[in-house]
Order: C-alpha cells, then sequence, then structure tokens
C-alpha cells in the first residue's frame, strides 16, 4: 500500500516490513526486528525515548550478506530525522544513522 500511495510515511513497523519486502523481492534475506528503545539518541533529539517506556516500541530490519552476515539497519530512523529534524535527503548527518 505505501508504494501504491506514493506515501512512504508511517509508523516504523511500516516502513522496515517495506525494506524488508524490497529486499526480499529482489533476492536479498532480509527481517524485521522488534524491541523497545531504551535510552535517549546523543545526536538526533527526535529519535530515541526518555521517560515512559510504554511508548517506545520500534521496528528496525537487518538484511544479509554472506560473509559479512546480518547487517542491521533503521529506516524509519532515516525517515524520522528527515521530517522531524527538518534535514534534506542529502544532509552529511544522516550518514550516522
Amino acid at each position: 500500500k505505501l508504494l501504491e500511495s506514493n506515501n512512504f510515511g508511517g509508523r516504523s513497523a511500516d516502513i522496515s516490513l517495506l525494506f524488508v519486502g524490497l529486499c526480499r523481492s529482489i533476492g536479498i534475506p532480509a527481517r524485521a526486528v522488534f524491541g523497545l528503545r531504551v535510552d535517549s539518541s546523543r545526536l538526533f533529539g527526535s529519535l530515541g525515548v526518555s521517560g515512559n517506556l510504554n511508548e517506545a516500541q520500534h521496528c528496525r530490519a537487518e538484511f544479509y550478506t554472506p560473509g559479512y552476515g546480518w547487517v542491521p539497519v533503521n529506516p524509519s530512523d532515516v525517515r524520522k530525522a528527515i521530517h522531524e529534524e527538518r534535514l534534506g535527503n542529502g544532509d552529511p548527518k544522516l550518514s550516522v544513522l
């Protein structure tokens, strides 16, 4: 649905599962990883959590590269940082994510 609407927003699970699906569609093993954020982010005020862990659920993804293993990625955090920190798509600060 995200691809059909050309609206690449949504919650972390939506964006991470889109990434997993795109990887799998071209033969790259990928999986979603669900968990909780447990601390604030030193680099991005919009990421992380402080205080109430009831709203700290988060989903990221991993893809598999032979000879290297599972590589963690966080496509929803990139999207969130661009939006909430008002960064451009090419901002060098995003390379940290």
